[in-house]
């Protein structure tokens, strides 16, 4: 098959924009694990929040998270403010149940973009249950440690 894409990127190694329309065209296909290369020389070349969109999904959907979680720190190391890049790591708190941490971070986000953003609600809604039940775990647990109660008369 013949890129015109790919004659580009060949053409312009240097050029962050011609390594993420060959990976583009790559993804629309389907073909993460041919992207990801090409993303991550457009994130050496200039790692912008598109960029760092791109090669994050891409690993992510190759099954690659280890990577894909570098690249977001990474990303978040240069640009902490960043409500994208956070509203990610959020989301991946959430889906792992780490729920303190997804609170914290969501609500950061929240804080800072207002209550507009639907997913990042959903997020915390399901976050907030999540904290909840794991209190009320610890609390079972200690209270089924503790020595019995005894009256005093």
């Amino acid at each position: 098959m013949r890129l015109p894409a790919r004659s580009l990127a060949r053409a312009s190694p240097g050029a962050p924009a011609a390594q993420l329309a060959l990976g583009d065209t790559f993804a629309v296909t389907g073909r993460y694990a041919d992207a990801v290369p090409l993303y991550a020389r457009a994130a050496d070349l200039s790692f912008d929040e598109p960029t760092m969109l791109r090669l994050v999904d891409a690993l992510s959907r190759v099954s690659r998270q280890r990577q894909a979680s570098t690249a977001l720190a990474l990303y978040l190391s240069q640009n902490p403010q960043s409500p994208t890049g956070q509203r990610i790591l959020g989301h991946w708190h959430v889906m792992a149940g780490n729920w303190t941490a997804a609170i914290e971070t969501l609500e950061a986000v929240r804080r800072r973009i207002g209550n507009r953003d639907a997913g990042l609600l959903t997020d915390l809604a399901r976050a907030m249950p999540g904290r909840r039940r794991v209190t009320a775990q610890i609390r079972q647990r200690f209270a089924m440690r503790a020595p019995p109660m005894r009256l005093r008369r």
